[in-house]
């Protein structure tokens, strides 16, 4: 059984780790890495992940992207190593009763350089299976070849199961031809035994007598070979093997109007899609000098629907195999989130960026949406150069090779002290499946912006969290960016800790020079930064419910046409409540990003809390119609799904032209690249039409009953907590009630003393404590 839809499994993700980086100089058990992969035989192979740990270099779901493998960086895998005792089809399966969801990839090359060939997510058709199995059927192999398998979890779930593997070896010229599948050859039969197996099964004469052209097409049509050809004519850059050379930062001119199409297409969910198709495709090629980000873009620039890919073409690009280019894709984009829709230009604009590698040259394809859709416009070219390390003013104090300052140790936090100004030089490695992940904390007596920049020659990823790192920390921000990597936040005063590592578990040892070596850079600066939303501290005497009181699941918003929206404003009326103070305000909330299709806990994301007199009753309609707000708190949302808290101190004092009490939670745009972002939280089952929504990404400009958006299943916690009946003053201090502390108030006071009559500091009776606390706010009231 397939899963029907990505939505119907997201809300089971509640207790992933946001904690991306974990893992520095640590030793693997058998089978965690690659490079000490467990030996596979043809039979039953039990194995396990709950002893294991997510490996670099998350797979690509291009070659099965129908499949849910769904796998991101936080995704637990355990490897498997097998060797073709002869030419045949390999069969792999995880079918297995008692076994976990598994997702699993199919590896040929080495651990230094793996060439992806196979994966899958779900299958079906098999008995005596879990419902969620992983299957690769007939995959042709090679005699004497190695190759790796590598299985984790749907959205990285653990658990055992069993790698179940066949092999059946082929006869006849399938057995021994040498000739590509795509390629006209004299000799019957091709090197891939599926296809060769499938081909001479419609068509013997391919096997009994030449591989000749009508073999090639039959190869083409049945077993997807891409086989590179170029139209001559058009632009110059029309083939890729013309490709325009670009040497560094820039934008260039082009056209594709006359361009054919000459590079292979790309399944819709790869490239963010409509379709799979790239068309009228013109090539640019990049000798990369530095490790880092290369990025190309074609927003407001183009006056047409416009693709873009990315493909590696390695470190010796004038023997590059063109018929590769399926597999040497790196990125594709079709509509780029970083692109904004400018006058006189399409809003479907592309953008792509791209981790790169020193060496390394890369192609990259600007094509068109619809065949035909073409025009002229220019592309932006950001290409990362060598990083120059700045002057350092302090020391990590490690040496290269080992690991002291790394985060949680024994439920003792390790973390090198950094504060703002400081330069601090520092080393790591990454080598073998381990890497050096260095942690550096910061204490901040004041809300300010903090600001993180890394210089290294190597590609790093740095985050920054909040809370206990052994005991609850919570994501507040990740960098962006090569040299530096640059990560920034607002922060309320407290504690938090910046980690930073290689991008990679391998390719730098200890000795690599530069590439071990970094540079981070911290900046501090008072900012009113809005505080975290945080549990309710004081609470009462009165607690009202819109809903249950936990936050189990979370509800996506979708427009009319299928796609989803993140900038919305979420309302649910509290009725009866006329008067009175609100001393703060729970809600639902749920943050979690999505990347390449797995949700993870997101970092900390803004928002508004408010609360709005109803002035007619009934349905909320709009601000400035029958909502006008009596308080607002801006507050800053963690990762995950759960009860978050707005306290307000002095309580709100409701009163006035009152029917129904509104509460509303206003989200914004999820930051380009992040995706999904943040939602209101609610219980699965219970009434829907306790949430109003507005949401600017659909067009809908006024609050509206969920049920009447669609998608929305859930309705939205909310717990307020206050004193319903009465307001309590804002300045206790003025006794006689003119709204001012006086001498006519400190006549009241001393006319109580001895008596809770002036009490002001609620110890039950009138007295000199009292009496400093008038004194000290003498004047007017606030």
């Amino acid at each position: 059984m397939l899963r029907s839809s990505f939505s119907a499994r997201a809300s089971v993700l509640t207790g992933l780790a946001a904690i991306a980086l974990t893992g520095s100089a640590f030793a693997q058990v058998a089978g965690d890495e690659c490079t000490n992969a467990l030996a596979a035989n043809v039979g039953a192979n039990p194995f396990t992940t709950l002893d294991k740990t997510s490996s670099a270099n998350p797979p690509s779901d291009t070659q099965c992207s129908t499949t849910f493998l769904t796998w991101g960086t936080v995704n637990p895998d355990v490897w498997f190593t097998w060797t073709a005792p002869s030419v045949g089809l390999l069969t792999i399966s995880t079918c297995d009763a008692a076994g976990f969801d598994t997702s699993m990839v199919l590896y040929s090359g080495t651990c230094a350089s793996l060439t992806q060939i196979a994966c899958n997510g779900d299958s079906s058709g098999d008995t005596g299976c879990q419902q969620y199995y992983s299957k690769i059927a007939g995959q042709s192999v090679t005699a004497g070849t190695t190759y790796f398998v590598r299985i984790g979890g749907y959205q990285g779930e653990q658990g055992s199961a069993t790698l179940n593997v066949a092999f059946e070896a082929s006869t006849g010229a399938c057995a021994t031809a040498t000739g590509g599948c795509g390629v006209v050859h004299a000799s019957g039969g091709c090197n891939q035994p599926s296809c060769c197996t499938t081909v001479c099964g419609l068509f013997p004469d391919c096997c009994d007598v030449t591989w000749d052209q009508t073999c090639v097409d039959l190869a083409v049509s049945q077993c997807g070979i891409f086989v590179y050809q170029c139209t001559p004519g058009g632009p110059a850059n029309n083939c890729a093997t013309a490709a325009t050379a670009v040497s560094g930062d820039g934008t260039v001119n082009f056209t594709n109007v006359g361009a054919t199409k000459d590079g292979p297409d790309h399944a819709a969910a790869t490239c963010s899609s409509g379709n799979n198709f790239f068309w009228n495709d013109v090539w640019f090629k990049v000798a990369v000098v530095a490790n880092g980000e290369l990025s190309a873009s074609l927003c407001g620039t183009v006056p047409f629907d416009s693709k873009l890919a990315i493909y590696d073409m390695g470190t010796a690009p004038a023997s590059f195999d063109y018929n590769t280019l399926p597999t040497a894709l790196v990125g594709c984009n079709d509509d780029g989130t970083n692109c904004y829709q400018t006058d006189g230009v399409t809003p479907y604009a592309s953008y792509l960026a791209v981790p790169v590698a020193v060496g390394h040259t890369y192609l990259v394809r600007l094509a068109s949406y619809a065949d035909g859709d073409t025009g002229s416009g220019t592309i932006t070219f950001n290409v990362p150069e060598p990083c120059q390390l700045p002057s350092s003013n302090a020391s990590e104090g490690e040496v290269c090779g080992s690991s002291t300052n790394n985060g949680c140790v024994n439920s003792v936090v390790s973390a090198t002290p950094i504060s703002g100004g400081q330069k601090v030089a520092g080393t790591f490695f990454a080598s073998a499946g381990s890497r050096d992940v260095d942690y550096y904390a910061i204490t901040l007596a004041q809300a300010s912006t903090v600001s993180f920049k890394t210089y290294s020659a190597s590609t790093v990823v740095s985050s920054m969290f909040g809370g206990d790192l052994c005991t609850g920390a919570f994501l507040v921000a990740t960098g962006s960016g090569s040299c530096p990597n640059t990560l920034s936040a607002c922060m309320p005063a407290g504690t938090y800790y910046v980690a930073i590592a290689p991008s990679t578990f391998d390719g730098t040892p200890c000795g690599s020079g530069v590439f071990n070596n970094y540079v981070v850079e911290c900046t501090v600066a008072p900012s009113a930064c809005a505080p975290f939303a945080n549990g309710c501290i004081d609470a009462g005497p009165d607690t009202r419910s819109g809903n249950s009181d936990t936050a189990v699941s979370f509800g996506l918003v979708a427009c009319a046409g299928g796609s989803y929206t993140t900038d919305n404003s979420y309302a649910t009326v509290f009725s009866g409540i006329t008067g009175g103070q609100i001393q703060c305000i729970e809600f639902g909330v749920s943050n979690y990003q999505n990347v390449g299709g797995t949700l993870y806990v997101g970092q900390v994301q803004p928002a508004k809390i408010s609360v709005y007199r109803d002035t007619n009753g009934g349905a909320p309609v709009d601000v400035g119609n029958d909502l006008v707000l009596v308080a607002s708190q801006d507050v800053q949302l963690k990762g995950g799904v759960y009860l978050a808290g707005a306290q307000f101190d002095p309580p709100i004092c409701v009163d006035g032209n009152t029917q129904n009490l509104v509460v509303v939670l206003d989200l914004y745009a999820t930051p380009s690249g992040a995706n999904f972002g943040v939602r209101a939280a609610g219980n699965a089952g219970t009434t829907a039409g306790l949430v109003y929504l507005k949401a600017a990404g659909c067009d809908i400009d006024t609050y509206t009953l969920s049920t009447d958006i669609g998608n929305f299943p859930d309705a939205w916690v909310v717990k307020l907590n206050g004193n319903f009946t009465q307001c309590g003053s804002n300045c206790p201090a003025d006794l006689s009630g003119d709204n001012v502390v006086n001498g006519a108030d400190l006549g009241i006071l001393l006319g109580a003393w001895g008596t809770a009559a002036g009490d002001l500091n609620a110890d039950g009776t009138t007295n000199g404590a009292d009496l400093g606390l008038m004194l000290g706010a003498w004047g007017n009231c606030p």
